[in-house]
């Protein structure tokens, strides 16, 4: 490794080694033998050839012969890394729906040649482009029964199961991934809803069985553990032509179990009609006018996005906390347009670093519009108004935000609400801490209680 790169780590294979710069990132892989190597240069080929579109390729490969039988084949692999890069602890539904049938393909097209996936880690792709890019290669393997098992785990870990609680739990897939609950033997069959499914009851019922016996076996003793190593190598045999057209057609009548529904159930998808005509065009035209004056090279954010600004193609990344409007935007949005489902007023809090950075996804943008939003971090959230300023500091260098006064009808509710002391004005706590870390630019009257300020960071 160059003295300029640097070791990246992370589950998967303790068989690879990853390093990293600004530009590249160099993956090298242990192959277990010859057939494993051959296996991951064919399949990646099909993949290339067949799909190419998902899958990132490889800049360059540098292929490690292997002239002493002492030494594993190995090879490396080089690509150009992407941005930006987002993780499933920030993903939508639509979005992991989506990667799940882009997998399914992925794998469809490979076992045809022979070949198949092991894993569907949705941190194995980049999820930014539409289709998303496989990036992490080494799980293309021959094609064995073993390795399908693999596959058929993964993706009930990673795919099914968050899709599942988010269907019929209403738990985002975003929060399944932060709280680690793939890490987990989560059963199906303790889902009330799974019981009227009879594809998702048996599926539910042999991944139980199949843990449980797992678990056995690693409490056995090693005299039937070592039997069963004996017995194991017979899975290494390719499947019969039979089993390979019925390999996935579980998963694909599964997924589409867990679809998501837009079942219009939040209040917020119309939040474009819930003001009068007038403020609506008002707040298009801060919009715009806003948008005008940000370069057309930098990125901007949505916080606290609706289908207000659904058409505007400036907009690179939505963020929002409610499932049905992340289900929708994620829907209507473009290539190049991101969906995020994050807790904006958590976020800002900084308690979770990976939350924070999801609100400018690692630097990738500098630019914020926080339309409709700040009275629910600052009075229903409870964020601190120091707090909230301090912190789009170290995220934006230029933000368009409303503000709406005192006796707009919705900061009158969330007061009663909250029933707490507040200092709720511009002129007071608010210009105040802003004054810390911003320049106030202009003003726009948006209505009788709502107005809209540029703010420009004094430091970025």
């Amino acid at each position: 490794m160059k003295s300029s790169e640097k070791p990246m780590f992370k589950l998967g294979t303790s068989s690879s080694e990853i390093s990293t710069n600004e530009k590249f990132i160099e993956k090298k892989i242990i192959f277990n033998n010859n057939v494993d190597k051959s296996a991951f240069k064919k399949g990646l080929k099909v993949l290339l050839n067949s799909y190419n579109k998902s899958i990132l390729a490889p800049i360059e490969i540098i292929d490690n012969e292997t002239k002493q039988n002492t030494l594993k084949p190995s090879l490396i692999y080089i690509q150009e890394i992407k941005k930006p890069w987002i993780y499933p602890e920030w993903i939508t539904g639509k979005m992991l729906y989506d990667l799940g049938g882009i997998i399914l393909k992925q794998q469809e097209i490979l076992i045809t040649n022979g070949f198949c996936l092991v894993d569907c880690r949705p941190e194995n792709y980049w999820l930014a482009p539409n289709p998303p890019k496989l990036v992490d290669l080494g799980g293309i393997k021959p094609l064995t029964e073993q390795n399908i098992e693999s596959f058929k785990s993964d993706f009930n870990v990673y795919i099914f199961n968050p899709l599942l609680i988010e269907k019929e739990l209403n738990i985002p897939v975003s929060a399944y991934y932060k709280g680690g609950l793939q890490k987990n033997a989560i059963s199906a069959t303790k889902l009330l809803s799974s019981w009227f499914s009879f594809r998702i009851l048996k599926h539910s019922f042999i991944n139980y069985f199949n843990t449980k016996i797992s678990q056995e076996i690693l409490n056995s003793s090693p005299e039937f553990i070592d039997y069963l190593n004996r017995s194991f190598s017979k899975r290494d045999e390719s499947p019969s032509i039979k089993f390979r057209k019925n390999i996935l057609s579980l998963q694909k009548k599964l997924i589409q179990k867990v679809k998501p529904s837009f079942a219009n159930k939040s209040e917020w998808i119309d939040y474009q009609y819930f003001h009068d005509e007038e403020y609506t065009n008002n707040k298009y035209k801060s919009i715009n006018l806003f948008i005008s004056k940000i370069d057309p090279s930098r990125n901007i954010v949505d916080l606290g996005a609706n289908l207000t600004t659904i058409k505007n193609n400036r907009i690179n990344i939505r963020i929002d906390k409610d499932i049905e409007v992340c289900r929708k935007l994620q829907a209507e949005s473009k290539d190049g347009q991101i969906t995020l489902l994050i807790d904006i007023a958590e976020a800002l809090t900084q308690k979770d670093k990976l939350d924070f950075m999801s609100l400018n996804c690692k630097g990738f943008a500098d630019t914020a519009i926080m339309m409709g939003l700040i009275h629910h971090i600052v009075i229903d959230s409870g964020l601190n108004v120091e707090a909230l300023y301090y912190s789009l500091s170290l995220l934006y260098k230029d933000i368009l935000l409303e503000f709406p006064k005192d006796k707009d009808p919705m900061v009158s509710i969330l007061m009663k609400k909250k029933n707490e002391f507040l200092d709720w004005s511009w002129e007071g706590s608010h210009s105040e801490a802003c004054k810390k870390w911003f320049n106030i630019i202009n003003n726009d009257t948006l209505s009788d209680t709502r107005f809209a300020v540029h703010l420009q960071n004094k430091n970025l």
